[in-house]
């Protein structure tokens, strides 16, 4: 839906995907992945062969996902005259899903579904765990916001301002710690909450001609980014509210950074351009805790790189130009890559 009145255009984007899917992965067993345990003889495996050709048993079907999402977008914007342009977006993103996963094994003896335990197949025992045929529930909200203000003539002097904010106002997962058939009624499960995970940018970016064969652009910015990530034990992994913790990661990192570009048209077939980018990154506030145990402080990081880069350009006919550049580009570990955890694993 567009709206347009004088200067003012907008737009709003309402979307709901329902989908459900195919299973994407499979229990499985290598043949000779047995155990000395006795086991329950079943029926149901289907005997086939991984992707080295490895004989391995099929025993179930598993990440068959129900989703639902909900996507809003509003989107503003305001011609103010003499090239300036204002700009707004605000988003709300909702998804709701279920993953589900289903057993081929039953027992032999009485037909009932085989889940968990020592599984007997063609004379050799396998182990199945509690967790084999997963199950998870997710419920979403993310916000993000967004400005942006704009001059833009072509001119001597043009510039770029722009903000924006991207929250996690709700990210929580569900499972179970028990096996099926207990599982889909309840059950004791863990609780995943990302609530308040998010990041923030600003950046300035200013063009400026002196004459119409040069052009020099420069422009700062600043990145930050959250993560907070708690796991928790609850009676009821379907509905219920955390009972104790079982760890909790958190950590913060900012990148600000400054670059310059200058480029000269030569002549009309020739072009040079020379940059160079300034980067400050930091990780901070990084800690993790376990059960109820004292949090372990992480050590802070605080890195600088120089990024230069040079190209020349030759405009051989209207149809074929040649380009020779240089140049170097550094990337920072996100903030996920840093802190985030599982439970009872290290970062």
């Amino acid at each position: 839906l567009c709206l347009q009145g004088g200067a003012i255009i907008g737009s709003v984007h309402l979307k709901r995907l329902d989908s459900e899917g195919q299973p994407l992965t499979f229990v499985t067993r290598l043949v000779g992945a047995t155990t000395t345990t006795p086991g329950t003889a079943v029926d149901g495996a289907v005997l086939d062969a991984d992707k080295s050709r490895l004989p391995w048993y099929l025993l179930g079907d598993a990440t068959q996902v129900r989703t639902v999402q909900d996507h809003a977008k509003l989107k503003l914007a305001w011609d103010l005259g003499s090239g300036l342009r204002m700009q707004g977006t605000l988003g709300w993103w909702v998804n709701r899903s279920a993953a589900d996963s289903h057993s081929y094994l039953t027992r032999t003896a009485d037909g009932t579904a085989f889940v968990s335990g020592v599984a007997g197949i063609g004379g050799r025992n396998y182990a199945l765990s509690a967790t084999d045929f997963g199950q998870s529930r997710e419920g979403l909200a993310h916000a993000m916001a967004g400005v942006t203000a704009r001059r833009h003539t072509g001119g001597v002097f043009d510039w770029t301002l722009a903000a924006s904010t991207y929250d996690y106002r709700r990210d929580l997962s569900r499972a179970p710690t028990v096996a099926k058939p207990a599982a889909d009624a309840g059950g004791a499960g863990r609780l995943t909450d990302l609530a308040g995970t998010g990041w923030t940018s600003l950046s300035a970016k200013a063009i400026w001609r002196p004459t119409a064969a040069h052009q020099l652009d420069l422009g700062v910015q600043q990145e930050r980014y959250r993560w907070r990530q708690r796991i928790d034990n609850a009676a009821d992994w379907m509905a219920g509210a955390a009972t104790t913790p079982v760890s909790a990661i958190q950590g913060d990192t900012e990148l600000r950074s400054v670059f310059v570009q200058d480029a000269w048209a030569v002549d009309t077939r020739w072009k040079a351009v020379l940059g160079l980018r300034a980067e400050d990154w930091i990780a901070y506030g990084g800690r993790k805790s376990t059960g109820t145990a004292v949090p372990v402080t992480f050590q802070d990081r605080h890195e600088r790189y120089l990024s230069p880069k040079a190209a020349v350009g030759f405009q051989v006919d209207p149809d074929l130009s040649l380009k020779l550049s240089t140049g170097r580009a550094v990337r920072m570990p996100t903030v996920g890559e840093l802190f985030q955890g599982n439970a009872g694993s290290d970062v």
